[in-house]
């Protein structure tokens, strides 16, 4: 994602950001935003390549949210048009808190009104063991000596599941049957796993090819301390990316990567270090750096 230098006024500047920060890393670092010929609405301008794909429904999804439109002239002339967000009038603020009160209100009165009967049976139990009489020594010995209740055998707990709702049930009292059940039972578990997993391999893949393994540059070059090789975003725009795999030694590489985790932790997307627009990969596996970009000013 490119670094943002030059801000929009606030409202603008507040949207354009919350759909960086909803945007998945690879979408967000390919699309851009300019200012609108009236000045009352963003262009949100993306690569032509996503179109058709689930990348495209993903951000189409996004800007819509904020109250963006898909705007075309034809083909390869496409964008999005995000107006500024309209400020609430002060009754509308008062209505929206008073209905968050009623609800609390509402909310706290079920709560009570579920408490209410438990407290009143658990102070009525109390209440009658503080009026029972302590138990005399007779009673002691009694209570000694009974018996300890025994629980269920598998065999019955397995009678009660099965064998009670079985159709053969009063003809298959061998322990024979009872085995010849149980074998059963685990070969229709079996069958109805390996149907489980043959649908969910039978599923079909939407993840996009354009972000499948592709060859990376054999060139290297190393600074401070960390190994960078050159590549291309999807916009064709160069960029310097570190393998983790490749810097496993470096303690340069790993004091960065924590900054950028921790900033991704913080809900930013990356860091402006030395002129340079540094980012973490999704999956955590490479540090990319570009030269940091402007929006165009209003009116040029």
């Amino acid at each position: 994602m490119s670094a943002q230098k030059q801000k929009f006024e606030p409202a603008l500047q507040e949207v354009a950001d919350k759909i960086l920060h909803d945007l998945p890393e690879e979408i967000a670092m390919g699309v851009s935003f300019k200012l609108h010929e009236g000045g009352d609405a963003l262009v949100l301008v993306y690569p032509l390549g996503l179109h058709g794909s689930p990348e495209m429904q993903l951000l189409d999804g996004v800007v819509h949210r904020y109250g963006g439109a898909f705007v075309s002239r034809g083909k390869g002339d496409s964008y999005y048009l995000v107006p500024k967000p309209k400020p609430k009038l002060p009754a509308v603020l008062a209505n929206e808190a008073t209905k968050q009160r009623e609800k609390a209100a509402s909310e706290t009165s079920q709560v009570q009104s579920v408490a209410a009967p438990v407290a009143v049976s658990v102070s009525e139990g109390i209440q009658k063991d503080e009026l029972k009489q302590p138990p005399t020594s007779s009673d002691s010995s009694n209570s000694q000596s009974a018996p300890v209740p025994k629980q269920p055998s598998p065999k019955t707990l397995f009678n009660q599941k099965y064998c009670v709702v079985c159709a053969d049930s009063g003809f298959c009292s061998s322990d024979e049957s009872l085995r010849l059940c149980i074998a059963m039972l685990k070969l229709q578990a079996l069958e109805a796993l390996v149907a489980s997993v043959e649908k969910l391999a039978s599923r079909p893949s939407y993840r996009s090819t354009r972000y499948s393994a592709k060859q990376l540059p054999v060139e290297r070059h190393v600074e401070g301390d960390i190994k960078w090789l050159t590549d291309k975003n999807q916009k064709g725009e160069p960029y310097e990316k570190a393998l983790k795999t490749e810097n496993q030694a470096s303690q340069a590489y790993a004091a960065l990567e924590k900054m950028l985790s921790d900033a991704a932790t913080a809900g930013k997307k990356g860091l402006l270090l030395e002129g340079k627009w540094h980012f973490l990969s999704t999956q955590r596996d490479w540090i990319g750096r570009k030269l940091a970009k402007e929006f165009p000013q209003r009116g040029q």
